[in-house]
C-alpha cells in the first residue's frame, strides 16, 4: 500500500480549539472575551455616514406630543392597580394536600368575621397568608386587603371538650391494630400531612394512661355488679363472703407449637360469668427495647417508662396473672 495514500503516514496538523471553548471555565478569560465581543459589535453597528441623518431626524420639543392630564392620570392609576394585584398574588400562601376539618365549626368561624366600619367580604377581601399546623389540626391565618386585620380560622374548635383530632387519630390507629408506619403510609396516599413519630409516641403514652384509668374504673363497676347478682342468688359462704363465678384465660404473644415456649410477653384476664364483663386483666413483659439496646451498645439506660416486669419463664406468665387477680378480688 502506498504510504502517501494512507492517512496513518500523512502529515499531521494541530487543530486549535475555538476561542470560546478554550476559555471555558475561566472567569477572567470569559470577561475579557465578552468585552472584546461587545467592542466588535459596537464597531460594526456604528456607521459614521448616517450620523448626520440620525441627528436631523431628532424631533424638536415643539413637535413632541405630550398626553393630556386626564390621560396621564389614567395611565398612572392603571399601572399602580396592576402592581397592587401582583403584590397580592405574591403574598398569598399556597396550600397543598388535604386536611381534616370540622365542617360545622369551620363555616361558623367564617360567618363570624365582621370588620366594623368596612364592608369587608371574606370571599373578595380576605387572602390566606399562612397555615400553622399542629399534627392534623390547622390554623389558617387570613389577612383583610381592605383594613389589614388578621383573622385565625381553625380546622376544629381548639376548646372542644371531647377527643381532640390528634388523640382521635392515635386512638383509631391503636384500636385497628396498626402503628405509626401504617398511619404514615395511609396519610401519604391521601396527600395529607402527618405528625412525626415523636408526636405519635407522645399521644400514645397519654392515650395509654387514659385507657388504663378508664379500664380500672370499668372493672371495678363490673365487680360490683357481679357481687350484687351473687347476693341476690344467695351465693354466699358461711362467713358472708360473696361467691362470684368467673372464667379465666390467658395467652402468649406468639404461638409455641407445643415446643417453643419463649414468648416475650403474656396476658391473662378474668371474666364474670353472669355479666360477661372483664373483672381483671394484666400483662407480663420480659423485654424492653430501650433497655435491650442500651445493654447491647454498653451505654447508660436513658430515663424512660419501662414495661419490663417479668424475668421468669414464659409459661408461668398466665398463671401468675390469674393468681394476682384472685388476690385483689
Amino acid at each position: 500500500m502506498d504510504s502517501k495514500s494512507d492517512w496513518h503516514y500523512g502529515k499531521k496538523t494541530k487543530t486549535f480549539l475555538f476561542k470560546r471553548k478554550k476559555n471555558k471555565g475561566s472567569i477572567n478569560a470569559l470577561n475579557g472575551l465578552k468585552k472584546s465581543i461587545d467592542t466588535d459589535n459596537v464597531e460594526d453597528t456604528v456607521d459614521t455616514d448616517n450620523v448626520d441623518d440620525t441627528v436631523d431626524t431628532v424631533p424638536s420639543p415643539s413637535n413632541i406630543l405630550y398626553p393630556k392630564e386626564d390621560e396621564a392620570e389614567a395611565v398612572i392609576l392603571e399601572i399602580s392597580t396592576s402592581d397592587n394585584l401582583n403584590d397580592t398574588q405574591n403574598d398569598e400562601y399556597l396550600l397543598s394536600g388535604r386536611r381534616i376539618v370540622d365542617i360545622a365549626y369551620f363555616f361558623k368561624s367564617i360567618r363570624r368575621i365582621k370588620h366594623k366600619g368596612f364592608e369587608c367580604s371574606f370571599s373578595e377581601n380576605m387572602t390566606l397568608v399562612n397555615e400553622k399546623r399542629n399534627g392534623f389540626s390547622s390554623n389558617f391565618v387570613f389577612k383583610c386587603l381592605i383594613c389589614g386585620v388578621f383573622e385565625n380560622i381553625y380546622s376544629e374548635d381548639p376548646d372542644r371538650k371531647d377527643v381532640y383530632i390528634n388523640m382521635a387519630i392515635t386512638s383509631a390507629v391503636i384500636n385497628t391494630g396498626q402503628g405509626y408506619s401504617q398511619l404514615d403510609e395511609f396519610t401519604a396516599i391521601l396527600d395529607m400531612p402527618c405528625y412525626a413519630n415523636s408526636s405519635y409516641q407522645k399521644y400514645h403514652e397519654k392515650l395509654y394512661s387514659n385507657l388504663f384509668d378508664a379500664s380500672v374504673d370499668e372493672t371495678r363497676l363490673a365487680g360490683i355488679e357481679e357481687v350484687k347478682l351473687a347476693i341476690q342468688n344467695g351465693e354466699v359462704d358461711n362467713q358472708g363472703r360473696e361467691l362470684v363465678t368467673v372464667v379465666a384465660d390467658g395467652a402468649l404473644s406468639k404461638r409455641s407449637h407445643k415446643t417453643n415456649y419463649n414468648a416475650s410477653s403474656g396476658v391473662a384476664s378474668i371474666i364474670g360469668y353472669r355479666m360477661k364483663k372483664c373483672l381483671f386483666m394484666s400483662v407480663r413483659n420480659k423485654y424492653c427495647v430501650i433497655c435491650e439496646r442500651a445493654s447491647n451498645t454498653k451505654q447508660i439506660v436513658r430515663e424512660h417508662k419501662c414495661y419490663k416486669n417479668w424475668t421468669s419463664t414464659s409459661t408461668s406468665t398466665e398463671s401468675d396473672i390469674i393468681v394476682e387477680g384472685f388476690k385483689e378480688s
